[in-house]
Formats: structure tokens, C-alpha cells, sequence
């Protein structure tokens, strides 16, 4: 197997999902024999006839509830001399084990767009949303800003009961951590993967998002078909682009299971 520094280039597609909290079991790759581990057994990335695809599972991405969702940052990069195209719709997410899968499709990401908004439009008159703000902690050994993310304009002074410390604080309000939620989904669907062609010697990726809920034990398998790119005829005022995808397509086989 031929090597390459993409899988290195995963990390920048999951920097920006908040961390798997509670009993939400995390997704864990099972690399094949032509495939390699990537951000620590979270992901795998696979070397094919000039092409790297990776794929990192992401076990709680930060939109919906609880465990409504299940995503992965997918990232293909074209070694050849041709343009190749991906189409986000013809990705499949498979549950079962062995030779027995139910396949399902992606949620398509204008749909989750669309949703994002149509939930920040109803509750905007719920609470005002500004920026978080460090608090400062005082005590009798000097002070610390500490990244706590309280109400603004509502200070408590007092004694914590050992009489040896004062604090000086803010009491908590939910809609800070709106706001938190908020910016991370928006930033999560800002990078959601799109159908488009893939220029050789370049690398597109992005997240694709499945209605999946995981349970401690669930396998899975994701498939990301690479198409040929087919050339559109030129016109005098552009240049060639590619359309959508026909023909035979380089799928990439990687499993998951649920731990």
C-alpha cells in the first residue's frame, strides 16, 4: 500500500465536533486488510488506484437531540490525472452483520439546512443570545479568569461555608449554552459534504449525516462510491465543468461498530 499524508488531513474535518458526552456509545473503525487506522481508531483511510478516501465516525454530531443522528467526516483526495466526482446521495450507510445489510441513504444536507433554520426562526424570542464571557473567580490567594459561562449583570458575593475563601461569581443561564449550540451546529453544517466533481490533485471533504441511533453493538458498514467526472461540452463564456457522475464508480468499503 502506497503512502500518503491525507490521513493526517482527517483531523481538520472533526475539529470543530463537540466531544461524544454521556452513555452515547462512540463509533470505532475497523480497518481492512489495504486500509489504516486514523484519529486514534475513530476513522480509516484507504489507498486506490491514485485515489485516499477516509472516513472518521462521528458518534454524537452537534445537531438534533440525544442521539438522533449519526455522522461521518468524509475526505477524498484525486491522485489522478483525471477529475473524479462524489455524489452525496448515492452514499450508503449499511446496519447488520455478515452478508446481510439494510442500507439507507444520507439525510440531504439542504434538508438539514432547512431545518437549522426553520428551529433557530422558533425559538428566537426565547432568550437573548450573546457571546460567553470568562468570569472572573476571586479568592483570598489572588484571582483566576476561569472559562465558566454564567448570566451577565447578576453578580453573588459570598463566603462558600470553610471561611476561608470568597468568590465572587455569576449564576448560570441556559442561554449561553444556546448560544454554544448554535455556533457549533452552524459550523458543523457549514461543512456538510456536497455533490460536486474533484479536480485532479485536489481534496474535498465535508460531513454526511445519516437519522441512525446507535446502540452498543451495531456494526456498520459505509460505502462512498468515486465516480469519473464527465466533461460538459464548452461554451464561449465558460470553461469545461464537470456534471454529474455516470458510469462505473471506485467504491470504498469501511466498517464500523458501535462500542
Amino acid at each position: 500500500m502506497k503512502r500518503t499524508d491525507t490521513s493526517l488531513c482527517a483531523a481538520s474535518i472533526v475539529s470543530i465536533v463537540l466531544t461524544t458526552a454521556g452513555c452515547t456509545p462512540l463509533l470505532r473503525a475497523v480497518p481492512g486488510p489495504s486500509q489504516g487506522p486514523i484519529e486514534n481508531e475513530r476513522g480509516v483511510f484507504e489507498y486506490r488506484n491514485d485515489l485516499v478516501v477516509s472516513a472518521v465516525g462521528i458518534s454524537r454530531p452537534p445537531i438534533g437531540t440525544e442521539n438522533e443522528f449519526v455522522a461521518f467526516g468524509i475526505q477524498v483526495q484525486n491522485n489522478s490525472k483525471s477529475s473524479l466526482a462524489i455524489d452525496v446521495s448515492r452514499i450508503q450507510l449499511g446496519q447488520g452483520v455478515g452478508p446481510q445489510w439494510v442500507e439507507e441513504l444520507p439525510v440531504p444536507p439542504d434538508d438539514l439546512l432547512r431545518a437549522f433554520q426553520s428551529a433557530r426562526v422558533s425559538a428566537w424570542g426565547f432568550a437573548e443570545l450573546t457571546p460567553p464571557e470568562p468570569v472572573r473567580w476571586e479568592g483570598r490567594h489572588g484571582t483566576s479568569v476561569y472559562r465558566y459561562y454564567g448570566r451577565r449583570g447578576y453578580p453573588y458575593c459570598g463566603d462558600p461555608g470553610w471561611g476561608y475563601y470568597s468568590y465572587h461569581y455569576y449564576y448560570y443561564d441556559s442561554a449561553r449554552d444556546i448560544y454554544l449550540q448554535r455556533q457549533a451546529a452552524a459550523g458543523f453544517l457549514a461543512r456538510l459534504l456536497r455533490s460536486q466533481a474533484i479536480p485532479p490533485g485536489h481534496v474535498v471533504g465535508g460531513f454526511v449525516v445519516f437519522a441512525k441511533v446507535l446502540r452498543k453493538g451495531d456494526e456498520f458498514r459505509l460505502l462512498v462510491p468515486v465516480y469519473p467526472a464527465v466533461a460538459s461540452a464548452p461554451t464561449p463564456a465558460t470553461a469545461p465543468t464537470a456534471s454529474a457522475p455516470t458510469g462505473g464508480a471506485d467504491v470504498f468499503e469501511f466498517h464500523f461498530v458501535a462500542r
